[in-house]
């Protein structure tokens, strides 16, 4: 399948989130690259569903300002509150002063140096993707069209 890549993204695009796709592309590490190169490409492929986790820490939460501190932001998970909706009509009793301390005591804070840390190491980590992935499938890929001799 190496001969046209088109079919492998096409293959590729079928999976329906990260974690699939990435896990895809560490299988063909493992058929594909040599057992050196397999223990680099798979931290690596670790690695990038480490970020994803952070990421999607990021992007699917509740966010918030406070408005005597203009240079931070709240962070809440969502779990924070679905939790409680779930739970709430199970409940017989319901103490407001709880709820909102279990709400404040899993917001985290941060700064705009906190979130530009975050998305610095992406774009270093997808560097790394870059260079490693197309080095090492490269050199492999060289190996098996070179003449046997």
């Amino acid at each position: 399948m190496h001969a046209d890549h088109r079919a492998a993204l096409a293959i590729l695009a079928t999976f329906t989130n990260n974690k699939s796709r990435v896990n895809a592309i560490r299988k063909v590490g493992k058929v594909m690259l040599n057992a050196t190169l397999q223990k680099e490409f798979d931290q690596l492929m670790k690695d990038v569903l480490a970020y994803a986790e952070e990421r999607n820490a990021i992007a699917h939460n509740l966010w918030g300002v406070h408005k005597d501190e203009a240079d931070v932001v709240y962070r809440m998970p969502m779990t924070a509150i679905s939790n409680f909706v779930v739970e709430a009509p199970h409940k017989t009793q319901h103490d407001p002063e709880q709820f909102v301390t279990s709400l404040k005591s899993q917001m985290e804070r941060f700064t705009p140096a906190d979130l530009e840390q975050v998305e610095q190491k992406g774009r270093d980590l997808l560097h790394r993707v870059m260079v490693q992935t197309t080095n090492a499938f490269s050199r492999s890929i060289e190996k098996q069209n070179a003449p046997a001799g």
